[in-house]
């Protein structure tokens, strides 16, 4: 990530600088050493090993970010933070989990039935965020745990984008309104 005082163009960007790492980032390594800005995470995310595949969303204060935790004792999760920068200061609140392993679970037996290629569904990955309106998606892709692989994308809406939360069906499995095939 760079920074700069306004937008300007890339001659007014100062150096790139690492946002966060998950707790099995070294920041001595050889390839990539530095401390990021959130290192480590704050303790509502301290167990994430390993963070990938962040997903941005722009706010008037700030930016929201999805990204994949993954971790030894839970799999992988999909939580939601909001990202501040004011008075020279940067600040990360946690927002909420958007997508568990619990809910990979649910959604595997509410929509196996009507698509069976999700019915091995036992984890999401990929996140996206995007907003129509006044209105806040997320796009994540469902993984067969089964033959380890993805089976195409996934439309969720946001129902409370400060508490992290997704519209829910009658069983609280994540309710799906697009699904996209793999090929």
């Amino acid at each position: 990530m760079k920074e700069a005082p306004s937008p300007g163009g890339p001659d007014v960007y100062g150096p790139e600088v690492k946002l966060m790492a998950g707790s099995s980032y070294d920041p001595t390594n050889s390839v990539s050493p530095g401390n990021p800005i959130f290192y480590p995470l704050p303790s509502k995310l301290s167990d994430c090993s390993f963070i990938s595949e962040p997903a941005a969303l722009g706010a008037t204060d700030g930016f929201y970010l999805a990204f994949e935790c993954g971790g030894a004792s839970f799999g992988k999760r999909i939580p939601l933070v909001k990202i501040r920068h004011a008075s020279g200061k940067w600040t990360m609140e946690q927002n909420g989990t958007l997508l568990t392993v619990d809910d990979a679970k649910k959604f595997a037996s509410f929509y196996g039935p009507q698509y069976p290629a999700l019915s091995h569904t036992g984890v999401f990955n990929e996140p996206d965020l995007f907003s129509i309106g006044s209105q806040t998606f997320l796009i994540a892709t469902p993984g067969d745990v089964v033959n380890n692989i993805n089976t195409g994308c996934a439309v969720f809406q946001v129902s409370d984008l400060a508490g992290g939360q997704l519209v829910r069906n009658q069983d609280g499995s994540p309710k799906m309104l697009i699904y996209g095939p793999s090929n």
